[in-house]
């Protein structure tokens, strides 16, 4: 049996971390699969792969849209980014300096 729990955040900031912890306690010896929500924050500033590692847990599969995030022994799962999918349409003319503008 796979346990599940959704992890959400943004940026600095563990929005579920204490039913993480309970969750962690209940299933530290079953297979886990963590959902990442939003998308893709950065899960050692969140300190959540320290809360892993304390409470033992070996078979972990984290699912995310983030390219960045590893990990060596727990398992990352990436799905599809769309924002790495949209090219910007940037005019050339913001690539010029006309000299019209100084910065400081």
């Amino acid at each position: 049996m796979v346990a599940k729990f959704v992890i959400s955040a943004t940026s600095d900031r563990f929005w579920n971390k204490d039913a993480f912890v309970e969750f962690l306690f209940r299933n530290r010896s079953n297979a886990m699969r963590l959902q990442i929500d939003p998308e893709a924050i950065c899960l050692r500033t969140l300190g959540v792969y320290d809360l892993l590692e304390s409470f033992g847990a070996q078979q972990v599969e984290i699912v995310t849209r983030n390219p960045l995030e590893s990990h060596d022994t727990f398992r990352i799962c990436l799905l599809e980014n769309t924002w790495f999918n949209q090219v910007p349409d940037i005019s050339p003319e913001l690539h010029s300096w006309t000299r019209k503008k100084l910065f400081m």
